[in-house]
């Protein structure tokens, strides 16, 4: 049989287009099927009320100034945080004594770490609220979130449990208890399976550096010095200030927590004008 190109061509055609409509079409009813699955499936979960119903790479949770609380559900930290997915091994968990010498597997960690981390934030008062930490114990049940971020310390300087630094105690970092049963909670999140990591707050602490202006970064023209929002910043350069936090974070190690999280582990921002008068007891110029 004799075929002209232009036949040829003509009969190419018709054959590609005949195989992208079967692909589109195709591929029109692979995604009908998912996201009527997807319907299906989630069509039984109610989501709390202020509790979203997922949280994925990337999504920021809204920011909230230092100083203010939500009344209800998940509070965004004053650094915005996104939910986290990360690889690792299972990490040793804390004892009476100190962070224990368990291989990765071992039998006897209290909290392994999983190996993708995707967690949610919780402020101090969430977190030592029975009601709303098990709203969000429920959701973790039924989402792939598995981690809480738990405040130990934030920007308001306060801890937020009872704790024996002498240090916290005399600066009057005691006087606001927000989680009152620390050892309950954490046995809450052992029996629900959530992986508990301590958040600590150190550069913005003001009532450490109220209590001792000596910690703080000072001004060029006497006294500790301020930013233009009025607030004093703890100065990184003095071993005081390393030791308080190193000891709170070894404290929540022997309560249980296998992970921390430093936060606002950062010199000032600020407009120039101010900057230049920052002075740093112990930077040598640095």
């Amino acid at each position: 049989m004799e075929v002209r190109s232009g036949s040829l061509h003509a009969l190419v055609l018709s054959g590609y287009s005949n195989a992208l409509l079967m692909r589109q079409s195709f591929s029109l009813l692979l995604v009908f099927f998912v996201l009527l699955g997807c319907r299906e499936g989630r069509s039984g979960d109610p989501v709390p009320q202020g509790v979203p119903a997922a949280v994925g790479v990337g999504d920021t949770l809204p920011t909230l100034e230092p100083g203010m609380l939500e009344e209800e559900g998940v509070a965004s930290p004053d650094s915005a945080l996104s939910a986290a997915a990360t690889e690792a091994d299972s990490l040793p968990q804390g004892t009476e004594d100190g962070p224990a010498a368990l291989l990765p597997g071992e039998d006897g960690v209290r909290f392994p770490r999983p190996k993708h981390v995707r967690g949610i934030y919780l402020n101090a008062w969430t977190a030592g609220s029975p009601t709303r930490r098990g709203r969000l114990i429920d959701l973790v049940k039924r989402t792939e979130l598995n981690a809480f971020v738990i405040d130990i310390k934030d920007v308001s300087g306060y801890v937020s449990y009872d704790t024996k630094l002498p240090l916290a105690r005399e600066v009057g970092a005691t006087e606001e208890l927000r989680i009152r049963d620390l050892p309950g909670l954490l046995r809450q999140l052992e029996e629900a399976g959530v992986y508990p990591i301590a958040r600590i707050v150190v550069a913005k602490d003001p009532l450490l550096s109220a209590a001792r202006p000596d910690l703080a970064i000072q001004d060029s023209a006497g006294g500790p010095w301020l930013d233009q929002k009025d607030v004093m910043w703890l100065n990184f350069h003095h071993p005081e200030v390393w030791q308080y936090h190193l000891e709170l974070a070894q404290e929540a190690v022997r309560a249980g927590f296998p992970e921390i999280q430093w936060d606002y582990v950062r010199f000032p921002d600020a407009p120039e004008s101010s900057l230049s008068r920052a002075v740093y007891p112990g930077g040598e110029g640095r």
